[in-house]
């Protein structure tokens, strides 16, 4: 157990399946965390991973190892919780922080309005919001649960669709012919993502006119006017200074909360997740007045 650092990329490749999605969770290159899995398998004299439909999985071997690690992986992070909670310690609020990470428009028009609700009757818990959009790590405990839109980039055993994520097509309120305005989308660094296809589509072979890298800059482009633009219903449906077109959402996303196995009964990350859950379940949304959100719970 010299080198956790070594220890803790095996956790991450066992649980991602990939070299490449454990070093991006850890921070690292994929050589490096390949480097330090080899270092392993030459240590123990045996290999600790192989191959099965693309992924790499744990050998019999590793899995006999992976009870203990995550044992010693939860010990150390209570230690460093106990230490945060003691209220002798110097940097010690004396409160449970659970950290949460999700993109930003869900930490600013979900998450954040949301949160005098959730601690209304908990005085021991805090709450530490990540706006975030890459895939923070859980393996390395930067966030407790992470709340993500789909489709994942990497299965995750922890994961669970919790509901959906509307976006419908926004103009600035009033606006003459919207239906006729030029197009403003996110810019192509993030084609892939559904509602960027979707103004693509609609704009044609001359592509959307505008380009912007933030949801909020595109918001801001669709207040000033002279264009339309696909914004999550959640941060558009509720400004009085934008209207929305046509029925029904043109892009629905999949909402995913991912969090760890072994926090599955501390009661702090209990009541957290199932906050997270209830606003998605709820039918008021975040306690701030106005219409509810388009959020809509998974089925069961």
């Amino acid at each position: 157990m010299e080198d956790w650092e070594a220890w803790r990329t095996l956790l991450a490749v066992a649980r991602t399946g990939r070299l490449s999605a454990a070093a991006a969770l850890l921070g690292v290159d994929a050589t490096t965390a390949g480097r330090r899995v080899r270092r392993l398998e030459a240590d123990l004299g045996r290999p600790l991973l192989g191959r099965a439909g693309g992924l790499l999985v744990p050998t019999q071997a590793c899995r006999d190892l992976l009870p203990g690690l995550e044992t010693a992986e939860r010990a150390l992070r209570e230690a460093g919780a106990a230490l945060r909670r003691d209220p002798e310690s110097p940097d010690g609020p004396g409160w449970r922080v659970v950290r949460v990470t999700a993109v930003a428009v869900l930490c600013d028009h979900l998450l954040a309005p949301a949160m005098p609700r959730l601690v209304a009757d908990r005085p021991a818990l805090g709450l530490e919001l990540i706006a975030e959009d890459r895939n923070l790590s859980l393996t390395r405990r930067e966030a407790d649960l992470a709340v993500r839109l789909g489709p994942l980039s990497a299965p995750h055993a922890g994961a669970r669709e919790i509901g959906r994520l509307d976006y419908g097509v926004y103009a600035a309120a009033g606006a003459a012919a919207p239906e006729r305005l030029p197009w403003a989308a996110l810019d192509a660094a993030q084609g892939h993502l559904p509602e960027v296809r979707h103004a693509e589509r609609q704009a044609g072979r001359p592509g959307p006119r505008h380009r912007a890298s933030r949801l909020e800059t595109l918001r801001r482009l669709a207040l000033a006017g002279g264009v339309r633009s696909v914004l999550p219903d959640v941060m558009a449906a509720r400004d009085s200074r934008l209207q929305r077109l046509g029925n029904g959402p043109a892009v629905s996303r999949p909402v995913y909360l991912i969090g760890h196995p072994e926090d599955a009964e501390a009661p702090a990350v209990r009541a957290v997740a199932a906050w997270i859950e209830g606003l998605f379940a709820g039918p008021a949304g975040p306690a701030e007045a106005g219409p509810p959100l388009a959020l809509r719970a998974a089925a069961r």
